[in-house]
């Protein structure tokens, strides 16, 4: 169903009506369910829509399966702190106009809170994120335990945030992280990876131990 929600971005883009796109092809309510995918519809009425808002839907599909890969990739290259490719895949995404599409709206602007947070903007990096928080009620599983990851790291990093708000706050967010839903053992070693890059130095020996604990046998803060 994912012209529907190709054909609602490049809609609103163009500050079209819902009855605009849809005269003499079919009703407003039903242009409504294509969009939010709540209706099976034909090629035909896809190829109306696509030919009304002159974009070239096969191609705008490509690009959806294009910029999923290039924000796994861009997280690989942020965590790694591979800063050319860091640069120039967020030079790529940027200039992709789907990029601003509420399907991809959440993960691309988490990984943007990611990217402040390498380069200690922390103001910008918390703006995101309790913007996404507070906003964003329907993000997906893997969304939701990237927002706890990047809360997490965050309250690492920000040393300010740590001394004003106590050594607990970063655990509160990292134990929400459900491994199960968040991805596989590669996703495991980039948290394991964030972790001892930003705490090193910055934390007690028994808060890193802590922290290891979490993510090797998922306990809760009680037994901690």
């Amino acid at each position: 169903m994912v012209e529907g929600e190709i054909i609602k971005f490049y809609r609103e883009k163009q500050n079209m009506t819902q009855a605009q796109l849809g005269e003499g092809i079919c009703t407003t309510t039903h242009v409504s369910k294509i969009e939010r995918g709540k209706t099976a519809y034909s090629d035909e009425i896809i190829a109306m829509f696509s030919e009304r808002l002159s974009i070239d839907i096969k191609k705008e599909i490509a690009s959806l399966g294009e910029i999923d890969k290039l924000l796994q990739e861009w997280h690989s290259a942020i965590i790694m702190g591979r800063t050319e490719m860091i640069e120039q895949i967020k030079h790529d995404l940027a200039s992709i106009t789907l990029i601003q599409s509420t399907y991809f709206a959440a993960h691309y602007r988490l990984l943007q809170a990611r990217y402040y947070i390498i380069h200690e903007k922390w103001k910008s990096a918390f703006t995101i994120l309790e913007d996404i928080r507070k906003s964003h009620v329907n993000l997906t599983a893997y969304e939701r335990n990237l927002l706890f990851h990047i809360y997490g790291i965050y309250y690492i990093g920000n040393r300010v945030n740590v001394k004003q708000e106590g050594n607990q706050k970063p655990l509160q967010y990292l134990k929400k992280v459900n491994m199960d839903e968040y991805g596989n053992g590669n996703i495991i070693i980039i948290l394991l990876l964030d972790i001892i890059s930003l705490a090193l130095g910055l934390w007690p020996i028994f808060m890193q131990k802590r922290l290891y604990i979490i993510f090797r046998k998922r306990i809760t803060m009680d037994e901690l």
